[in-house]
């Protein structure tokens, strides 16, 4: 995942001890997956707890990188 990201920064190493990334979401992000009804639904108000400060942001987070990866074709 991380290689698919490396040219946009200047460096992306994951560190052995830990490495923690956090998906902020741009506005749009989620237009182009071809989704709808309640997976459309539910990708928008992830997508707002996910930009707050709040208790959820974290799981919403996570939740949005689990969308994407089934959207790709990727493995959950």
């Amino acid at each position: 995942c991380l290689d698919r990201y490396a040219r946009l920064f200047a460096a992306l190493v994951p560190w052995d001890k830990q490495t923690d990334i956090a998906v902020m979401p741009a506005d749009g992000e989620f237009d182009d997956l071809g989704i709808g009804g309640f997976a459309a639904a539910a990708a928008t108000s992830s997508s707002t707890a996910a930009r707050s400060a709040g208790e959820d942001a974290d799981d919403a987070r996570a939740a949005l990188g689990l969308l994407l990866r089934l959207a790709e074709g990727g493995a959950a």
